[in-house]
């Protein structure tokens, strides 16, 4: 009986583990909600909720939101004790796992504490819409009186939060840097591009991860070279940047984008000890935030536009309608 117990327990940290590591080859958050889709994908015998994730796109600037959705309509909306992280073996590790990334919670024992537990942390009810431009995200306050200048805003992101591989700002960074730089109407308006690498998955399976993280670190770089030292550069998420043009229209940030794209196309990297040259495009979309509570807005007008750039066949730039 100890004996299988132990094989048991072990079976169950295999199953976390291989859910761990399907959320870094799916390039999605370890987050509870994540977490949840991917163990349920890899352990369960539901067919018609494993043909849903593999119909999505993982290169589609949309696709947490969906993986978000498939959670609601599959997982929220379904029986708990039928899920495959049921069980008291499955519960003991799911729930040391869940109590970690929801932080706020203490550890959780039976698969339904857990799936409500989950469900209070994205909040709202089943049919919640959850929208990738809200994560960690408060709506900007730009009400607190501006104390400096409109340029204050630079010496913010030097300070604000940056991405471990990359060292751009994440995007808690950037909503800081932001904060600062609204304050002053000298700063507007400000163009928002959002920048995709094209097939990013396909590299990365082909070409491995190191390579990988290279072409993000090369992307940065290039974004960071090209640019003024006002404008703020992001990573939005694992291969989707964010990069802010204060005081430009989007009819001046049109060709400051497709500069941008253009240079991205030429870069070349190469593994050790090959000569093979590989290279990497990048669509973009572009918007206008013209007032201080339009973050959240323009951002959707960029995806939509991103969206467009995808649409007519990558590596190209499209601004919002």
């Amino acid at each position: 009986m100890p004996d299988q117990r132990q094989q048991a327990i072990k079976q169950a940290g295999l199953k976390s583990r291989r859910a761990m590591v399907w959320l870094r080859d799916h390039r999605l958050p370890a987050d509870p909600v994540c977490y949840t889709i991917a163990y349920e994908y890899l352990h369960s015998e539901r067919p018609q909720f494993k043909q849903q994730i593999d119909a999505l796109d993982i290169g589609d600037a949309d696709y947490l939101d969906k993986i978000r959705s498939v959670y609601q309509d599959c997982i929220i909306k379904q029986d708990y004790q039928k899920l495959a992280m049921s069980g008291d073996i499955g519960n003991q590790y799911v729930s040391e796992i869940l109590s970690l990334l929801l932080k706020s919670q203490d550890k959780i024992h039976h698969a339904t504490g857990i799936l409500d537990a989950v469900h209070m942390e994205i909040g709202g009810s089943a049919q919640a819409k959850i929208k990738v431009a809200e994560k960690n995200s408060e709506p900007l306050d730009s009400s607190t009186q501006p104390v400096g200048n409109k340029d204050d805003y630079v010496a913010v992101a030097e300070n604000a939060n940056k991405d471990k591989l990359t060292s751009a700002l994440d995007f808690n960074g950037l909503k800081q840097s932001l904060v600062a730089a609204i304050k002053y109407p000298e700063n507007f308006p400000i163009s928002i591009l959002r920048i995709n690498l094209d097939r990013f998955k396909l590299f990365n399976d082909t070409n491995g991860q190191f390579m990988g993280d290279a072409v993000l670190k090369n992307v940065v770089k290039t974004l960071q070279n090209q640019l003024k030292g006002s404008d703020l550069t992001s990573r939005f998420e694992s291969d989707e940047f964010i990069v802010l043009l204060p005081k430009t229209g989007v009819k001046d940030a049109l060709p400051v984008a497709d500069k941008l794209r253009n240079k991205i196309s030429t870069l070349v990297l190469k593994k050790k000890n090959s000569s093979v040259a590989l290279k990497f495009t990048v669509s973009i979309g572009v918007a206008e935030m013209k007032t201080a509570d339009a973050f959240e807005s323009t951002l959707t007008k960029c995806k939509t536009a991103l969206a467009r750039s995808k649409d007519l066949g990558r590596n190209c730039v499209n601004k919002e309608s």
